[in-house]
Order: C-alpha cells, then sequence, then structure tokens
C-alpha cells in the first residue's frame, strides 16, 4: 500500500513569539526569523497601547498572558526585552529593579 502522502509536502508552521521586537535585538531576530520557511513570526511592542501585540514589560506576567490568550498559543516565545543604559538612573529604583 503506497503512503497516503507519496507526491506531497507537509510543513508545518510553529508560531514564534518576539517579546521586544521593536527593539534593537528584537527587531533583528523578528526579520532573521521570518526569513525561515515553517515559521510565523510576531512581536510585542510598547508603543501603540491599542494593538494586540502591545506588551509593557513592567505589566509583568498578566501582560505576557494578556498577549497569549488573545493571540496564541506560541510554540517558541524569544525574550529580547532590554533598556538601554542611557535609560538607566541609579538614582531612580523604579529603572534598575
Amino acid at each position: 500500500m503506497a503512503d497516503a502522502f507519496t507526491g506531497f509536502e507537509v510543513f508545518l508552521t510553529r508560531k514564534v513569539l518576539v517579546l521586544g521586537g521593536t527593539g534593537m535585538v528584537g527587531r533583528m531576530v523578528h526579520r532573521v526569523l521570518s526569513l525561515s520557511e515553517g515559521l510565523a513570526v510576531r512581536s510585542t511592542q510598547r508603543r501603540e497601547t491599542s494593538d494586540p501585540f502591545y506588551l509593557n514589560a513592567e505589566d509583568g506576567k498578566e501582560g505576557l498572558r494578556r498577549v497569549v490568550a488573545h493571540q496564541g498559543p506560541f510554540d517558541y516565545t524569544i525574550n529580547c526585552i532590554g533598556i538601554l543604559m542611557g535609560e538607566i538612573d541609579e538614582r531612580d529604583q523604579r529603572s534598575v529593579r
């Protein structure tokens, strides 16, 4: 008996979520992964609060849960959230926590 899939290519798309996708590292990670076949890449951002992929790191787990609940599930999550040295004020505890 012949294999039912003979002559057909089966593609499995994996969903990837890049946290911090508008930052320096996240933008490059998103760009490179988007070139790969079989990956559907989405990224969070913190500029537009009405965007379903809005995520402010200060929202913690609840913010991430909200994104995943509305847009997930994802097979992979890559954290590219970071802070630039110019944004750190050592006198302000909120900027170094």
